[in-house]
Formats: C-alpha cells, structure tokens, sequence
C-alpha cells in the first residue's frame, strides 16, 4: 500500500516540474519529442492495457506506468482531403466507445505542414457487466489523441492518463503531440 501511495504521489508531483522532452524515432520517418523518462512498453505491458489482435507499432510509458503514448499506422481508403470527414467518423466512433464522454477540444491542426484530426477528451467507462466484481464501477481517463493521414495509412498518435494526472499531464501531451514530425 506505501508503494501505491507513493508512485501516486510521485506522479502528481511530476506536474510541478519542466519535463524536458527528448526525440524518438516511431517509424523510419516519423519522429516525436517525448518526455525523457517515458520508456518502451514491454509486450506483457501492451497486451494489458490494449485490447487488441494488433499492438501498437510503439508504445511508451511513464516510470510509474501511468500515463502512456501509443503510436500506429493502418492502411486506410481515406485521403489526406478527406481529414474531415475523418474527424466526424472517429468522433462517432468514441462516443460508442465510451459510457460518458467530455470534449475538451476537437479540431483540425496544422503541425509542420500537415494537417491533423485533435481530440482531448475525458472519458468515463462504467462497468456494466452484472457478473463483473466490479460492477458499476467507473474508469476516467483523459485522452489526447491525434490522427493523420500519409501515403494510405491513417497514423494514430494516443496519449492517456488516468483522470487525476490530467492536471500534471495536459500541456505536456499538448507540447509533445505539436512535436511530430513526418519526412
């Protein structure tokens, strides 16, 4: 219980300290300044927390394995001209995926010339399964997630918090999410 109690204030405490931000290659052509103590997810680590038959194709984490960025790439039909119907089409997309979501912004930015789907959200998911020892139970999260679109793939760039880091994370994720840079 200390350790719980003292990685969660550790973690909160990082708020109040300039986190420096270091680059990373995703990809042979995309890079993103980082905060320099995030570091690569294990397998065991990605498979916990994403639900899916596709990992990311890079994932990272803070010391306390609280806050995470997760980058990938699928194929897509959609085209660079198509960003906004993107937008609209994700959207609806989260608002099925999550029991209770906030918008705090939701946009179409330019970041080194390219254009780019922005969403920051909270989200809330209850707990509906009856047989579940956790039934009723509700998980916040705050999520800043990025979507481009280069050479029929559709790049997804996904920060997430838990909802009481989101004071100590949101302009840092802001500051990195302007930080891609695509050759």
């Amino acid at each position: 219980m200390r350790i719980l109690i003292f990685c969660f204030l550790l973690a909160c405490f990082q708020g109040f300290t300039q986190t420096k931000l270091k680059k990373v290659q995703l990809s042979k052509t995309i890079s993103i300044a980082l905060p320099e103590d995030f570091t690569p997810m294990t397998d065991d680590e990605i498979a916990r927390k994403y639900f899916t038959f596709r990992k990311p194709a890079a994932s990272f984490s803070d010391p306390q394995r609280l806050a995470d960025f997760s980058f990938n790439e699928n194929r897509t039909p959609w085209r660079k001209e198509d960003i906004a119907l993107l937008q609209k089409f994700y959207k609806a997309s989260y608002q099925q995926l999550y029991t209770k979501i906030d918008f705090i912004q939701e946009k179409i930015v330019v970041i080194n010339k390219r254009s780019f789907v922005l969403f920051e959200f909270v989200a809330e998911v209850k707990d509906e399964e009856t047989e579940s020892m956790n039934f009723g139970k509700v998980t916040r999260t705050y999520e800043f997630i990025q979507y481009t679109v280069e050479n029929e793939k559709v790049q997804i760039y996904h920060f997430s918090c838990p909802y009481q880091l989101m004071k100590n994370w949101q302009n840092v994720a802001a500051s990195f999410m302007q930080s891609v840079k695509i050759k």
